[in-house]
C-alpha cells in the first residue's frame, strides 16, 4: 500500500465521454437487484448492483442508480457520475445515458 500523497490514477478515464479524444462507452453487461439489506450492514434497499463492461473489453463492477430498477436492462448505455461518500471518498456509480 503506498503512503505517498500522490493522487491515484485509476486505469479507466471516468473523466467523462471523452477523454484524450477518445470515445468510452459502457454497458450494463450483467445485474442483480438487491431487495434485502445485509445483515448489520444500513443501505437503502431496492437497488442494483451491476457488472459494467467498457467498449475495449474491462468490466468492473458498481452500481445503477438514477432510474427504476424495473427499467435496467442488459445491454442498456450508461454514463459515470461520482456519489460523495465523504470529504476524501467518492464512488463511481453509473446512470443511464441519453442517445
Amino acid at each position: 500500500m503506498s503512503t505517498s500523497a500522490e493522487p491515484h490514477l485509476s486505469c479507466l478515464p471516468f473523466g467523462g465521454p471523452r477523454v484524450g479524444g477518445y470515445r468510452w462507452w459502457w454497458t450494463v453487461y450483467s445485474y442483480v437487484i438487491v431487495h434485502k439489506p445485509l445483515r448489520g450492514v444500513v443501505l437503502e434497499v431496492t437497488y442494483v448492483v451491476a457488472i459494467i463492461e467498457l467498449a475495449e473489453g474491462p468490466h468492473l463492477v458498481s452500481n445503477v442508480a438514477g432510474v427504476p430498477v424495473e427499467r435496467v436492462k442488459i445491454g442498456m448505455p450508461v454514463r459515470v457520475f461520482f456519489e460523495k461518500v465523504t470529504d476524501a471518498i467518492s464512488l463511481a456509480k453509473f446512470k443511464p445515458r441519453e442517445v
